[in-house]
């Protein structure tokens, strides 16, 4: 119901919660407000947030860590009295385009705060607080095109379903991935040999020889000098022996996934610069995305290259036209046993801010 808050209890990684929301108007924004469990309200970190369309697609994510000056006061702390905690909650907002149910899951992080201290299947549970609210925007009509510029939608994984971008608006996705076979990787046995001084015991330093640190023996010198005085009437020629380390025969399985390609476009006048952003509001889980833009439906390549969370990319726009934001996995080589691309993982989600400076690329 919007505008009451809703008390629940997470107890691992597995406890995942779903709500539900009916929207009565086309283009309606869904805010969404999350505290922490009573008398801690600001301790907010270890769950995330998602919202999922009619159709299940998830059009939204968020992440529940707070962020450097979190409103309310000390993280994990009281609120101050004069703080409402619907001001103190941590929010997203998401357009909802069309009339109709959407679903909102609340889900621990592996390795979060919700779940270290409530434990895979400890009994502890850790609770947390909830609310929507729902607004009217404006809009009559559900036209993705028009409305839904802060939400990717999906599919949008090439240019006839690209998602726009406008200035200054930041835009929120989630990365996923489909599993499409398991291959078995095998590591042959291996052999290495290293060379010890007889009666030298790693564990034991009143073995070593005098003058060493180790048992290591070099052989470059045949024969070594000195032996080793702790083996009675052992030859210089005698001074090394040799250990076999032996590394066994490893078989894994190892998952091959295709990974979600996720397609902006944005409509520039021409002679201006443009700078882009990705994860600068968001804690993306992931090391680095490919990104490749293309000027209109044409095989220039403006820029291509991976970009990573945090960081901005300057490009100028000098004609007019459509640019394409593509983003995909990173190759990183291809595993020699089958074949198949290795690249970066790509999971999570992430926001993306493009603004233009209106600056023309050229400093005039």
């Amino acid at each position: 119901m919007p505008g009451q808050f809703y008390h629940a209890n997470s107890l691992g990684t597995f406890d995942e919660d779903w709500y539900h929301v009916v929207t009565d108007k086309p283009s309606q924004k869904l805010t969404v407000y999350f505290l922490g469990d009573e008398g801690n309200f600001t301790e907010t970190a270890g769950w995330v947030i998602q919202v999922r369309d009619l159709y299940g697609n998830i059009i939204a994510a968020f992440d529940t860590t707070p962020g450097a000056g979190t409103e309310g006061g000390e993280e994990g702390g009281q609120l101050p009295t004069e703080v409402s905690p619907v001001d103190a909650a941590k929010i997203t907002e998401v357009t909802l385009g069309i009339l109709g149910t959407y679903y909102i899951s609340v889900k621990p992080k592996t390795g979060g705060t919700a779940t270290t201290k409530a434990g895979e299947g400890s009994g502890n549970l850790r609770g947390y607080n909830i609310a929507i609210n729902l607004e009217d925007t404006g809009q009559v009509t559900a036209n993705p095109n028009e409305n839904r510029f802060d939400t990717e939608t999906e599919p949008n994984n090439d240019k006839a379903n690209a998602d726009p971008l406008r200035s200054n608006v930041a835009m929120t996705g989630v990365f996923n991935r489909t599993l499409i076979k398991r291959i078995e990787v095998e590591t042959p046995a291996k052999t290495e040999y290293v060379y010890l001084y007889q009666g030298c015991d790693t564990t034991d330093p009143s073995t070593l020889p005098p003058g060493q640190t180790d048992c290591v023996c070099d052989i470059t010198n045949n024969p070594v000098t000195p032996p080793n005085p702790n083996t009675p009437g052992q030859s210089p020629a005698e001074a090394c022996e040799s250990k076999a380390n032996i590394t066994p025969a490893e078989t894994k399985y190892v998952g091959i996934f295709a990974y979600d390609t996720d397609t902006y476009v944005y409509h520039s006048e021409g002679n201006e610069q443009l700078r882009i952003q990705i994860c600068t509001r968001t804690d993306c889980q992931f090391e680095r995305v490919h990104l490749r833009i293309n000027k209109d439906n044409t095989s220039i390549v403006v820029m291509e290259g991976p970009i990573e969370p945090g960081q901005t990319i300057d490009l100028g726009a000098a004609l007019q036209g459509d640019y394409y934001f593509k983003f995909t996995a990173e190759e990183t080589g291809v595993i020699s046993d089958t074949g198949d691309s290795e690249v970066d993982e790509l999971l999570g989600p992430y926001d993306l801010l493009l603004m233009s400076t209106k600056y023309s690329p050229h400093g005039n």
